[in-house]
């Protein structure tokens, strides 16, 4: 059996025949049965196309391939123009991206440069200024140390006036109060001066240095005292010794014997600073002593005892002849010797000298209270 079969090359095959290759498109199909009543499936290839059909697929080929290779021309043309224009564009984005960075750079170095500037001047600056304080405050130092030992030096001068003529127990005395304000004025003199007479100029140190002042201070500060307290007492206790004695008349006593007395007056005017003596003079109760430091008997009074030894300032002494006179030292020395039968009595003495010792201060401010 013949004919075209539209049937699919792979429903026609035979079961276990899987070897046949597909028939191609275009191919013709037989079948034949052999004798053995196998069918056969037989294929008849198309014949050749005709040779003007193979020159005309031959120009449309041609054709194709002269469109192609325009195409292709075309297609290159583009491609090197794109990739000229890429490594243009390329080339300007990178001399962009280089100019842009060697703007930043120069940027940031002029103001690196700047910054550099104004902190090595600063840094300068800071150092001057520093050393410039090292300096002043190395200075007011010195100026401090030589001050402070000045100032020292002015109130050791003030330990001997306050020694001498400081007033003991009374704080607030003339005395001590005077000193005292002597020593500031000494001390701070010339600051007070430094403040009223200030120059315009501003000086860079706190602290001004010693000057003339300094140096005369101690000096100034004991002459100022000393004259200040040249008129006033600056020994409580004033001592000394006499031997200008005068006889008072001899009185003879009921056990027949005769009682010798012997005065002797101290001014105290030559003793008592002339400021003092003004108010020592109207002192009552006076605190004195005297005692007998050398005495020599008369040869023929050798038998003679000294009875009494008194010490009297400013006062009437009750039951003696002698009476005290204001601002003197009346010292009175009784001698009892036996009766040597002679008008007139010989004195006693060949030789008296008697060591006293008074008390300036005013006795009311040793009385308790």
């Amino acid at each position: 059996m013949t004919g075209d079969f539209p049937l699919d090359h792979d429903e026609g095959r035979f079961d276990g025949d899987i070897s046949r290759e597909a028939v191609p498109r275009g191919a013709r199909t037989l079948n034949a049965l052999l004798p053995n009543g196998r069918t056969v499936w037989l294929r008849v290839d198309p014949p050749l196309a005709p040779v003007a059909e193979l020159r005309r697929a031959a120009d449309i080929a041609e054709h194709g391939a002269r469109w192609r290779r325009a195409g292709t021309r075309a297609n290159s043309a583009a491609i090197q123009r794109l990739g000229e224009q890429l490594a243009a564009d390329t080339e300007k984005l990178t001399e962009s991206r280089l100019a842009r960075a060697e703007r930043w750079r120069d940027r940031i170095v002029r103001r690196n440069t700047k910054s550099d500037r104004r902190l090595a001047k600063a840094v300068a600056e800071f150092r001057s200024h520093l050393a410039a304080q090292i300096a002043i405050e190395r200075e007011t130092m010195r100026r401090m140390r030589r001050r402070d030992l000045w100032d020292k030096i002015v109130i050791a001068t003030s330990l001997p006036l306050f020694a001498a003529y400081g007033q003991q127990g009374k704080p607030f005395g003339a005395n001590n109060l005077t000193l005292l304000i002597s020593l500031l004025i000494w001390l701070v003199g010339d600051e007070v001066a430094d403040v009223l007479f200030r120059s315009s100029k501003k000086s860079p140190y706190p602290l001004r240095d010693a000057d003339a002042w300094s140096y005369i201070a101690p000096v100034g500060n004991l002459l100022a005292g000393w004259w200040l307290m040249n008129g006033l007492q600056h020994e409580r206790f004033v001592a000394g010794f006499t031997r200008e004695f005068s006889r008072d008349e001899p009185t003879k006593t009921q056990a027949g014997e005769v009682r010798h007395t012997y005065v002797a007056e101290v001014p105290m005017s030559k003793i008592v600073a002339a400021r003092h003596f003004e108010d020592f003079q109207t002192f009552r109760d006076v605190p004195a002593v005297a005692m007998i430091r050398t005495a020599k008997l008369a040869p023929e009074a050798l038998d003679a005892t000294i009875e009494s030894v008194t010490a009297n300032v400013n006062e009437v002494t009750p039951g003696l002849v002698t009476k005290g006179k204001p601002g003197i030292l009346t010292i009175t020395v009784t001698i009892v010797a036996p009766d040597p039968g002679k008008v007139p009595i010989p004195s006693v003495l060949d030789l008296l000298e008697v060591a006293w010792m008074v008390d300036t201060q005013d006795p009311e401010l040793s009385k308790p209270k």
